[in-house]
């Protein structure tokens, strides 16, 4: 639930979840880094920096965690979306996933 966001905790899990809302809420509107902290409990803007930077790297060195947050976060939203600019950055999102699949099974000559 969103409250367990909000908390102090620093399990893992919470953490987690907290830092991949965070980067989309950077991805996905245009509110400021402080406003993005403000509305996860209070969080100072470099907590989001930090949160969107560590959420970068496991996407760029863990495909399993960047199939997930694609598949199970964002395909979501787009289920739940209605607003055009989102749904644009959504599609260019899939355009992205698709084209690092193609690129992978090309360089490993995968048909």
């Amino acid at each position: 639930p969103y409250e367990k966001l909000l908390q102090k905790t620093r399990k893992r899990e919470i953490v987690q979840a907290r830092q991949i809302t965070m980067f989309l809420a950077k991805a996905f509107t245009k509110n400021s880094l402080k406003t993005i902290g403000e509305h996860f409990g209070g969080r100072d803007h470099t907590t989001v920096i930090h949160s969107c930077q560590t959420v970068k790297d496991l996407m760029d060195t863990d495909i399993l965690f960047k199939e997930s947050v694609i598949d199970e976060v964002v395909f979501d939203l787009i289920k739940k979306i209605e607003s055009k600019y989102l749904l644009d950055k959504m599609v260019i999102l899939i355009f992205i996933k698709t084209k690092t699949v193609t690129n992978l099974c090309q360089n490993d000559k995968i048909n």
